[in-house]
């Protein structure tokens, strides 16, 4: 019986129409949406820091074990609770919110001699949170992955947005873009034998009977996944976080599923053709990180679940 399901979500690569699409009219569903947000803004300002090269600094450290700790605990909490409340919990957060700084500094630190760095040992953890928690009985990983030529230039346009011009930074860009932190929770639970629902934003975009595959696989009742709603009025949207509201516009103004939006319906290299115009200067930059991401995605992509 599944306890929790574990968005593992690609940045810009739909998580949250997913969510919706998955756990909306569940009655029995708990949402625990990024208990980790708060670690997340330490992490970034070490990686947009001018000594991000040396370390995080060791009262940054803590600060962040602190946060990640208290996330921990905050999750493990909810899912003590939620079988009582007769409900099975939902976590959505990004793959590389919970890394360990060093192994973010040696991955970034090796692209700067090799095309594609080695990945780290096989069932290594390279996050902090326990493995009791990630691998805790009933527990249903879900990665979610999408196109590079979509993601790179949308994270771009998305951090922009926020005051944080060219990626944020070169490291920033990097771990915010590249999948491999998904690729490696995918190789960790495997060597657990636990195989992640790899899901492509492509197939759950285009395709209404992936969507109830997927609620089928993680333990949600197929008849209810949701490919349809109610937009939100201009007051609801008023009241929305600014930033939420930026990265989110495309579904807070949405009443259904944007089929039209999925890579398969665009010409992404005629999309390509348009990033000289669209990024200026900056357009090596989302050339590299799409070209970086590549083989990551087409690992996952290989490993995705079909119907």
């Amino acid at each position: 019986m599944t306890s929790q399901i574990v968005l593992f979500a690609q940045s810009r690569s739909g998580s949250h129409l997913l969510e919706r699409m998955i756990s909306k009219q569940q009655p029995d569903v708990k949402p625990l949406y990024n208990p980790l947000g708060p670690s997340r803004g330490i992490q970034l300002g070490w990686l947009r820091s001018e000594t991000f090269a040396d370390g995080m600094q060791q009262d940054k450290m803590s600060e962040f074990e602190a946060s990640t700790h208290d996330a921990v605990a905050e999750w493990e909490g909810e899912l003590s609770r939620a079988p009582s409340e007769g409900r099975k919990l939902i976590i959505h957060t990004h793959p590389f919110n919970p890394a360990k700084p060093s192994r973010m500094l040696h991955y970034v630190k090796l692209l700067e001699t090799r095309p594609q760095p080695p990945l780290p040992p096989e069932g290594e953890n390279f996050t902090l949170l326990p493995d009791t928690l990630l691998l805790r009985e009933g527990t249903v990983p879900i990665i979610n992955i999408r196109d590079p030529r979509l993601v790179v230039p949308s994270a771009y346009r998305v951090l922009d947005s926020f005051g944080l011009p060219h990626g944020g930074g070169r490291p920033n860009f990097l771990i915010a873009t590249c999948p491999i932190w998904a690729r490696l929770l995918y190789d960790w639970y495997i060597s657990h034998g636990v195989h992640p629902l790899v899901a492509d934003a492509d197939d759950f975009m285009t395709s209404e009977d992936f969507v109830r595959r997927i609620c089928s696989r993680a333990g949600l009742d197929p008849a209810l996944a949701c490919f349809a709603w109610e937009e939100l009025t201009p007051d609801e949207k008023a009241k929305l976080h600014p930033m939420y509201y930026k990265s989110q516009k495309t579904l807070v103004d949405s009443c259904r599923v944007r089929v039209e939006l999925a890579g398969r319906n665009l010409n992404l290299e005629e999309l390509k053709g348009e990033w000289e115009e669209k990024f200026g200067e900056d357009m090596r930059l989302v050339r590299e990180m799409v070209d970086l991401s590549v083989p990551h995605y087409e690992y996952l992509y290989e490993r995705r679940m079909k119907l």
